[in-house]
């Protein structure tokens, strides 16, 4: 049974715990190095979620935020994208009462949507963009690829889940059965697969 977004809030479980603290390590380093280069940082979360869960843990929006005050403060924009209207103002109000407003703006839309207006006036910016949807949903690798093409000047970072169980899936289909993957499973899925190997070699 597939678990819904509010449910997904209602308590961290122990694979978003283990996200979360993968993000809050890497996040650490990565402001670090990237704000010695002088230019401004634009921090992107295309699945933020209201911030806080019901047990009063913290989301991936503050954990980038708190991290961001410590390594970057002044130099850094963060933009958190919900299509749900109760996430949107529940980390409003959050983001508000840690006086963050000036630096961290969360967006009400689709996350394509947004994502696609956000790379249309990206300048010079170095970019972080985080996706870790909360349920099934699809990310096109069209979208996507704008941000990885960008002019090697500027660091652009992707840090994303896969669903590796679908993965394993479509290579089962094929390498032990033997029967033709759907030319569209291929064109969602293998992108995906190997935008890590693109990814490390574009920003390193």
């Amino acid at each position: 049974m597939v678990e819904s977004s509010d449910e997904f809030f209602e308590g961290k479980r122990p694979w978003s715990k283990i996200k979360d603290e993968v993000l809050e390590k890497y996040m650490t380093p990565y402001l670090a190095k990237v704000n010695t280069r002088g230019q401004p940082i634009l921090l992107i979360d295309g699945y933020a979620g209201p911030g806080v869960f019901e047990d009063d843990e913290l989301g991936s929006p503050l954990i980038m935020c708190d991290k961001a005050e410590e390594r970057a403060k002044g130099n850094y924009h963060a933009i958190f994208i919900n299509n749900k209207r109760k996430y949107h103002e529940r980390l409003l109000k959050e983001i508000q009462q840690r006086g963050w407003s000036n630096s961290a703006e969360p967006r009400l839309g689709d996350t394509q949507l947004v994502l696609r207006d956000i790379h249309k006036v990206l300048k010079g910016q170095t970019v972080f963009l985080y996706l870790d949807p909360f349920g099934p949903t699809g990310c096109d690798f069209d979208l996507l690829s704008p941000f990885l093409n960008r002019n090697p000047n500027y660091s652009t970072e992707l840090l994303l889940t896969m669903n590796m169980p679908g993965m394993h899936r479509l290579a089962a289909l094929y390498w032990l059965l033997r029967i033709p993957v759907p030319k569209k499973a291929l064109m969602l899925a293998l992108p995906i697969l190997f935008l890590c190997n693109l990814h490390i070699r574009k920003v390193t």
